[in-house]
């Protein structure tokens, strides 16, 4: 049996339920906008968004007991782009989405099918992506 890391309070998900309202509410609302008061409240939220995710897509890691060669495990919130221009005090929080054409190599259209949940797995797994 291998001794489980107790993690610090920066790296739990109770450090980050101010981040994880706000990259929810951004899920419902694609483009949403967060305004904090100063450009480095803003730069610093936009550093802790990216820190959550990281810290879920390890914690469901190491639930799933995946390893190295399985891939990163993914998250609700991997569809979401983080921004915040330097000196700027609001963040944009918007999905990412194709934006160019796709075309085979005879030069015809691809299209593709409708994107796949990437919770989907996690969920069926029984575990809450929502706690």
């Amino acid at each position: 049996m291998t001794k489980r890391k107790i993690p610090r309070v920066s790296e739990t998900n109770a450090a980050y339920a101010d981040v994880r309202r706000v990259m929810d509410a951004a899920l419902e609302h694609p483009g949403l906008q967060y305004r904090l008061p100063t450009p480095g409240k803003a730069r610093n939220f936009t550093q802790r968004c990216n820190k959550f995710r990281a810290n879920l897509r390890r914690a469901i890691a190491d639930d799933l007991e995946l390893s190295f060669r399985s891939g990163p495990a993914e998250t609700i919130y991997d569809s979401l782009c983080v921004s915040c221009p330097k000196g700027s005090r609001t963040i944009t929080i918007s999905t990412r989405v194709l934006e160019g054409e796709l075309l085979t190599a005879d030069g015809e259209d691809l299209v593709l099918p409708e994107e796949v949940d990437a919770t989907s797995n996690v969920t069926d797994l029984g575990l809450d992506t929502k706690c």
